[in-house]
Formats: structure tokens, sequence, C-alpha cells
């Protein structure tokens, strides 16, 4: 091999591989191995300790040996042996600058108007496109489930969403209770009838349930579903609007709401509504979707799970449980009581999702309703992160409207109350 070819490395052990050109020291040169491999004609030779000389020539290349993690000697040649670069610190710009472009297009989706021209239209075509696809996969119900534990077995599917129903009467202290002969009930959002036929069953022969929805087909499939039960005669399902039912005043016993009050864009018309068709001493029952109380105010994730929950689920606005308390109240309601059930029902969506990845009706159902059915499954992910950085509630309300007695026997003592708090008049 010709002489320009070569390139001498001289080479020290590491205990004498001091290098302190740095510092401004430099040692004779003294090489003690020499290597040769295939390099244009470059000097490298390796220093060893001993008396102080003058600097190696400009064209000889400084050498130096380091161990590895785990323990092998390497030898380094100035500008032909560096470092490995630093990977961790290329990962963490890069997280950096992931993070950073999330913020930002998070920042701008926020900043978009989001209002629905109309409501109703988009709810009604919501579930028309979507309730036969639920039912394929889920059935009749459409809320969540309450995963409690029953005799040492966690309830799961279907025995999960009744548990939810149960549970509800429970609450609002009507499980036991036994309703007068030709009581009514109404069901506000009552999809294709699944909670209707459970009251009509649960309350007797004598209870009527009438359930109201804004979509024609759930509707339809409801009354298709309560011949077959054989209760079309004691439950009707109605297209109808939760702000303005037409029904007369005290016309009901019980109001039910099982997640439908998230749909309303007024919640007071809503609560309003519901006070006027019940009868004195009714009771109303109802779960809904909520957002975590406002102070201190929603960080800006929350706001985007939110916000992206509502595009998807046709939500006008979800509103903190303290408004849906305030509103009972000053629509009439009295012994409001509420309850956060969101623990309880949490698994609910990722027993959803398993159901659309792993059931072969899931994956029918995603086949042909395509992307509308495919986009609501995708924004699931909105929720169940909702849930877990605590923003997105389920709230169980109860509250029942006084009698004749109990609103004058009200009356009379918030007058006492004014009267005894007014100042004395001044001459």
């Amino acid at each position: 091999m010709a002489a320009d070819m070569q390139m001498q490395i001289a080479f020290v052990p590491t205990t004498t591989s001091t290098f302190l050109t740095s510092f401004g020291i430099h040692k004779t040169l003294q090489p003690t191995s020499v290597f040769k491999c295939e390099q244009p004609s470059v000097n490298v030779v390796r220093m060893s300790a001993g008396s102080r000389s003058v600097r190696p020539a400009a064209n000889v290349a400084r050498s130096y040996v380091t161990r590895d993690r785990t323990g092998i000697p390497v030898v380094n040649i100035d500008g032909f042996s560096r470092p490995p670069p630093p990977y961790w610190l290329f990962a963490l710009i890069a997280a950096a600058i992931g993070w950073l472009l999330r913020r930002l297009v998070i920042a701008r989706h926020l900043a978009r108007v989001y209002k629905r021209v109309d409501l109703s239209r988009d709810i009604a075509e919501f579930y028309d496109a979507r309730s036969a696809a639920w039912e394929r996969v889920w059935g009749e119900h459409m809320h969540h489930g309450i995963y409690d534990k029953v005799d040492g077995k966690t309830l799961k599917g279907r025995e999960a969403q009744v548990r939810t129903m149960s549970e509800l009467l429970r609450f609002g202290g009507l499980l036991n209770e036994k309703l007068p002969p030709g009581a009514r009930v109404l069901d506000v959002g009552c999809g294709i009838g699944g909670a209707s036929r459970y009251l009509a069953e649960h309350f007797g022969e004598g209870c009527r349930v009438t359930g109201i929805t804004l979509s024609p087909y759930q509707a339809k499939r409801a009354t298709e579903l309560n011949e077959e039960r054989g209760l079309g005669g004691r439950v009707t399902n109605e297209v109808r609007n939760a702000l303005k039912t037409g029904f007369p005043d005290d016309h009901f016993d019980v109001v039910w709401s099982l997640e439908s009050g998230e749909h309303m864009e007024n919640k007071q018309q809503f609560l309003q509504e519901c006070a006027r068709v019940l009868k004195p001493g009714g009771k109303m029952v109802m779960l809904a979707w909520c957002i975590r109380e406002t102070s201190p105010p929603l960080r800006m994730a929350e706001r985007f799970s939110i916000r992206r929950i509502m595009e998807e689920y046709c939500l006008p606005r979800v509103a903190p449980p303290s408004e849906y308390d305030t509103e009972m109240v000053r629509a009439g309601l009295r012994a409001v009581d509420l309850n956060d059930w969101t623990k309880r029902a949490a698994p609910f969506w990722g027993e959803v999702v398993r159901s659309a990845l792993f059931r072969r009706s899931g994956w029918e159902v995603l086949l042909k309703y395509k992307w509308p059915l495919i986009r609501s499954a995708l924004a699931m992910r909105h929720v169940i992160r909702g849930i877990k950085q605590g923003v997105f509630r389920i709230v169980a309300f109860s509250a029942h409207k006084p009698t004749d007695r109990e609103a004058r026997e009200e009356r009379e003592r918030t007058v006492a109350c004014c009267s005894k708090s007014s100042l004395p008049r001044t001459r």
C-alpha cells in the first residue's frame, strides 16, 4: 500500500491518555503504538504524559481514548471520530414542536364560532342516520350503563344500562313507589323507546307512558317495538319538541329525561316546560351530560374536548350541574337533589369502542353506514379524554313539584320572612 494512503495513529494506554491541550499544557509526543488505516496522507499521533513541550505539527491529528457504556476502549480521532449525536435532545425538540403545533391547532379551532343554524333538524338527522346501527350492536337502550358490582360480578352491556334506569328510579324515590291508576309518565328524548317500555313494565298495567323525540325514524321504530312487546296500548312514541311539547298543564305524574337535557339549547325553557306539564306532587328525574363547575375556568385542553363532543353529538351547549339545579328551582321545582355518576358510568365508552372493533356486528354497521358512523366512533375518544380530564360528567337529578298546599305555605313563609327582614320606615 502506498505510503501516501496510510495513516499512522500513535496509541497509548488509557491510563496515560490525558490530553491537556484545552488547558494550554502540551506534552512531549511519545508514540507507543502505531496503527495503519486507509486514509489520504494524514499522520495521527497519540501523546502520552511526559515533559512539557511544543505543540504538535499542524498536519498531525490528535487522538484520545474513551470507554463506552460497556467499558470497551474506543479510539477517538479529532476530525474523524465524533461522539454519537444527542438523540434525546432531538426527541425533546421534536416533542416541543409537536406540543406547540397542537396548541396552535386547538387555539385556532376554539377561535371559530360554534353555532348550529337548525339544531332540531340536525338532531333529527343525527339520530335518523345512527339509531339503526346502534340497535344492531347494542339493542334498544341508547344511554350510559352503570357498571356496579352485583353479587361479586361487574355488570356489562345491557345489564349495566338497565341498572342505570333502576338506579335513577331509586335516586328519585320511585323504585318502590306505586303510581295511582291512570298515571302518566313522560319520557323526554325517548330514542327507540327502550326506557319507555321499561317504565311501563316497571309501573304496571295502570301506567301510560308517552315518549317524545325529534327523530321520525326513532318514533316509527319505537312504535314497531311497542307492538312486538305487546305494549302498543300503553306506550306511545311521538315526534315533538321538548321545548314546546303541546301537552296540557299538570298532565304527567312523572317526567323522565335520560340523557336528553344536553341537547337543549335553552336549559331554562326546557326545565320550565317539564315543570309546566308535571302535576303538583309529581316527580322529575333526569340524567344529563354536564361539564365540571367552571371555577377555576376550563383549561384549553378541557374546552377542546367538550367542543369536539358538542360538534359531533349535536349539543348546543353543555352546562355545569349547578345550572340545572338553579333552573329547576326557578321553574318551581323543589327538593332538588343531584349526584355525580361519572365514575360508575366511565367504563361505558371503552365497552362501546370494543364492541365496534371486536364484534362482527360492529364491523358490519361501520361498513354499511360508512363515514357518518365512523366519525361518531372516532369522536368517542374525546369523551374518554374528557372523563380522564375530569371535565365531562354524568350527573343524576331529582326534584318534585310542590302540591297546591305546599306552594301556598311556601308563599306565606316567603311573605313572613320578607316582612321580618324589612327595614323600619323613617319619618
